[in-house]
């Protein structure tokens, strides 16, 4: 144990003294400009205190002293990924939707704005993952797409009062449309000039986003933005249909769990497909893809095209739920969501 401490006390102590380096500007730099040390130092000394215990259990597990304990531990573990195995996928994937439908019935609202974030960035990371993971293109201004589609649906709903689920569709074709646009003339590069120039558009998008005051409003966004709503049958004195606004964030939290699993099915199919394995192809050699028949230009055309219908169609929620968030910081607007 001794001899396992000696070869890491010296990386150890050197990674407190940076970690130090680090907190205390945050925490001991005040805006006044004066200067503090006992908040930062507590909280080093509360890291120091649980990384020196864990660094401890991880040498004596080096060394074999926590032998009697990890051997019961690991035969548990083992015992318990061989029941997980023999339950089939599909018992796992309803037991996670299960989770996932009730959560919103045991957490506060909190938790469900932090969730509807999460499931937002799922639709994100999966878009990301066609043009970086299976195309192999490192794409540096993917974010323009998420911005494309928001701006789509605010612009439409305020504007010409066009519903949630018909822009859906709306936006997630000028996502793919602008993903066309932006790759057409910059897919024919590779490597570092291809993140480069798709960086460079990134860019292009925020600065126009946010400089186009009489579309956009620039930075203050766009406000009065409705909530999604769907047609319920009423029976009250005779069938009917009556509009449903989904004003609650739990509401909006269902919405974006639909739009992430339709999602994950989605990039799922892509990615078992002829598309997905000539992409795949095109990732790991580019020119022996092309000299086997596959057309690597429009595959990689069409691979920034669907990433970019990713982000760009399930994100218009994100405009009403932000506003949700708003106006539940401001309690003084004339029409709160409820």
């Amino acid at each position: 144990m001794i001899h396992e401490f000696k070869k890491i006390w010296k990386s150890y102590t050197i990674g407190l003294l940076w970690l130090m380096g680090i907190i205390w500007p945050l925490l001991g730099i005040h805006a006044d400009g004066t200067l503090s040390f006992g908040k930062a130092f507590t909280l080093w000394l509360y890291i120091a205190a649980g990384s020196f215990v864990c660094l401890l259990l991880y040498i004596m597990n080096k060394s074999g002293n926590l032998a009697p304990v990890t051997r019961p531990l690991s035969a548990m573990r083992g015992k318990a990924t061989a029941a997980a195995g023999v339950m089939p996928v599909w018992v796992w994937i309803l037991a996670a939707l299960i989770a996932s439908a009730i959560f919103p019935v045991f957490t506060s609202r909190y938790a469900q704005d932090v969730a509807i974030s999460v499931l937002i960035y799922i639709c994100l990371g999966l878009g990301l993952n066609v043009v970086v993971g299976l195309a192999g293109m490192l794409d540096l201004g993917y974010i323009a797409f998420y911005g494309v589609g928001a701006y789509t649906y605010a612009l439409l709903n305020v504007n010409y009062g066009v519903s949630f689920w018909l822009s859906l569709p709306v936006a997630g074709g000028l996502a793919m449309i602008a993903g066309c646009i932006i790759g057409y003339p910059t897919l024919r590069m590779r490597g570092d000039y291809l993140a480069i120039v798709t960086l460079g558009f990134g860019e292009i998008v925020r600065l126009i986003l946010n400089n186009w005051m009489s579309l956009t409003n620039g930075p203050n966004g766009i406000l009065g933005v409705n909530p999604p709503s769907i047609a319920v049958p009423t029976f009250n004195g005779g069938f009917g249909i009556e509009i449903l606004a989904l004003k609650k964030l739990q509401y909006l939290y269902y919405i974006a769990l639909f739009l992430a699993v339709i999602t994950i099915i989605a990039v799922r199919h892509l990615n078992y497909s002829r598309i997905g394995r000539a992409w795949e192809s095109i990732r790991e050699d580019e020119t022996a893809a092309e000299l086997m028949g596959v057309d690597t230009f429009l595959l990689k055309l069409l691979a920034y095209a669907m990433g970019a219908f990713s982000p760009g169609w399930p994100v218009p929620f994100s405009a009403p739920a932000c506003a949700l968030s708003a106006r539940k910081a401001l309690p003084s607007w004339n029409q709160p969501w409820y």
